[in-house]
């Protein structure tokens, strides 16, 4: 007999572990893109400010 509630416990484990891993990489592409555009306007004030 399979232990059916065993097969749903790491089934679900997995899940979260997948829905955590993709969480935690969009914050990362956020916080890259962010980055990114904080860098790029800074880099416009900068040429506007010391042309």
């Amino acid at each position: 007999m399979v232990d059916f509630s065993f097969i749903l416990d790491v089934v679900v484990v997995v899940v979260v572990v997948v829905v955590a891993t993709a969480a935690a990489v969009e914050v990362v592409v956020v916080v890259v893109v962010a980055a990114a555009a904080a860098v790029e306007v800074a880099f416009a004030f900068a040429c506007f400010t010391f042309r």
